[in-house]
């Protein structure tokens, strides 16, 4: 039925029907419940994205703004002419000021654009199924706001290092010195060709020929660490997707449920069997803990350890003992050691919380992080009447389940559970290939900073390498000397940049494994992270490839006829 009064006149209506016929039970549509349905099963993807986006954010600002310091002091080799012609330093931050509101502006355009023309492709995973109008969206509010913030950041990095430079002035340049770790190289017996390469891409260079080779580094090493950040996060989410103990199910398979009989006897009966390891029965409950009601596993050992897996604390060991999921923890403003209400019908009791945990889906009614765990004497506080309608088992052979199952009384296998991805890994399983696309998308933008810097190398330091041809370079020497700085520029990203990636992954993880409510372990692939280190180096010498022809086809006579 549909009521007038919507939800308002329900409690009318159960007065009324209970007064015409006595002891009727109606069945309402709570939003509150289906709305916290659908937010369970967002709330996952939301998260991930959000922290996905931060990361992204974070990165591309740090390349592109050391894209934009390589072009300003690039340009700043301009500034000692433009000085001496009467412009004054107010002028000269005025000149990379205008350089970088039309960056700006482009930016900003082309962020809209972009966003305009991917937007067919949201939402992504499960939402994407409830997308009532797919296609083309243009939500003034965001794309606004967004284009403003493309704008501003932007154009306060550009005009801010704009200003840095025509403020610096002369200072920093004119006394560069060769570098003492290409010199202390230069002794183990390098050849020319890789000891000039070295020098390339370690020494900046002075004036003209200064090429901005620290911004080159911090761009590479992003790159590098952003892959293997991406590689971590990936290994830790694949190995949790692989253990199904670190998202609750911290036994092989589950019999009975709220609506089973007592299986107390069947359970003693199995616990003799030498294929089962552990087992314990109990029951499934929803209590109230302060104004949110979760579902509870109530359990009692017969053989072995059975309990909830334990992120912090230790599991219930008494009847007053609690221990909550984490989202429910953070729902009842509560913490380990501290004391709660706990409700059940018309009966409430204090009991203390002694852990945090991970509890199973229990049929699909709760979501990760949420529950609660006691022990079966704590439940029988709340319920005196409950009843052993629910067997954990541990096996040593999972082959034996249906047996095992067969042998506690089930009359079917509607009420045997086997381990399950929770609803909100398998939602966030169908958006995991985006931190792939993003790692690769910046890993490209790494390798075009390190093309830029290759090309803008050769084209600046013609002359030196005209004097390298005239003091008998051959062709192929030229070109493994741009080969050699590719080279040396990649091995600087790799020791620098996996260490920090490998840490920022597991910083990652860290946080969001606390969010979802799971045991933050995580895991590095050894072997992906070793492949990184030749893949970046072949990578980069493909990049070189280029600018390799272009050195090589230098004529001295052409470039030493200009000085």
């Amino acid at each position: 039925m549909r009521l007038r009064r919507g939800r308002a006149g329900i409690a009318a209506f159960e007065r009324e029907l209970d007064r015409l016929s006595p002891g009727s039970q109606v069945a309402s549509a709570d939003t509150s419940e289906l709305a916290s349905a659908v937010e369970r099963s967002l709330g996952v993807q939301a998260t991930a994205l959000r922290i996905l986006g931060v990361v992204v954010a974070a990165v591309a600002l740090l390349l592109l703004g050391q894209a934009l310091a390589r072009q300003a002091a690039l340009e700043s080799v301009d500034h000692d002419v433009l000085s001496a012609l009467g412009s004054i330093r107010a002028e000269l931050g005025l000149f990379g000021l205008v350089r970088a509101s039309v960056v700006a502006l482009v930016a900003g355009l082309a962020a809209v654009v972009t966003a305009i023309a991917l937007s067919p492709l949201t939402p992504v995973g499960v939402a994407r199924q409830a997308e009532l109008h797919p296609g083309f969206e243009v939500n003034l509010a965001y794309v606004g706001a967004g284009a403003l913030a493309v704008v501003g950041v932007m154009l306060f990095v550009g005009a801010g290092l704009a200003w840095w430079e025509a403020a610096s002035g002369r200072r920093g340049r004119a006394g560069e010195k060769p570098s003492r770790v290409v010199a202390a190289l230069g002794g183990w017996g390098l050849s020319a060709p890789a000891t000039s390469g070295l020098r390339m891409a370690i020494e900046p260079g002075r004036g003209r020929t200064a090429v901005p080779v620290q911004s080159t580094i911090v761009g590479t090493v992003l790159g590098v660490a952003t892959v293997a950040a991406v590689l971590t996060f990936s290994a830790s989410l694949g190995h949790l997707f692989d253990r199904p103990d670190l998202y609750g199910w911290n036994w092989d398979v589950q019999v009975g449920d709220e609506f089973a009989s007592d299986l107390a006897g069947p359970a003693t009966s199995v616990a003799r069997d030498p294929l089962v390891s552990a087992i314990a029965y109990g029951t499934l409950g929803r209590v109230q803990i302060g104004g949110t009601r979760v579902d509870a596993l109530a359990v009692e050992r017969v053989k072995g350890v059975i309990e909830p897996e334990v992120v912090a604390g230790r599991a219930p060991r008494r009847a007053d003992e609690l221990l909550l999921g984490t989202r429910t923890l953070h729902a009842a403003g509560a913490h380990i050691g501290s004391t709660v209400v706990v409700g059940l019908g018309e009966r409430t009791v204090r009991m203390r919380v002694v852990g945090r945990g991970v509890l199973t889906e229990f049929a699909g009614t709760a979501r990760l992080g949420e529950g609660a765990a006691l022990t079966f004497a704590g439940m029988r506080r709340l319920a005196p009447d409950s009843i052993h309608n629910v067997v954990l088992v541990r096996l040593r052979d999972r082959d034996r389940t249906d047996a095992i199952a067969r042998e506690l009384g089930s009359s079917s296998t509607s009420n045997v559970y086997k381990p399950v991805k929770p609803n909100d890994l398998a939602d966030l399983q169908r958006v995991g290939g985006i931190p792939f696309v993003v790692a690769s998308l910046l890993a490209l933008l790494a390798a075009a900073t390190l093309a830029h810097t290759l090309v803008t190398s050769v084209r600046r330091r013609r002359r030196d390498l005209a004097i390298l041809k005239t003091l008998g370079f051959v062709r192929t020497q030229l070109s493994r000397a741009v080969a050699w700085q590719a080279s040396a520029l990649a091995v600087v990203a790799v020791v620098v940049g996996l260490p920090l990636g490998i840490a920022a992954g597991r910083w990652v993880w860290a946080v969001f494994a606390g969010r979802l409510g799971v045991p933050p372990r995580p895991v590095t692939r050894v072997l992906a992270v070793t492949l990184l280190v030749p893949a970046t180096i072949v990578l980069a010498n493909l990049v070189a490839a280029v600018p390799a022809r272009l050195a090589a086809r230098t004529r001295p006579a052409a470039a030493l006829r200009t000085e």
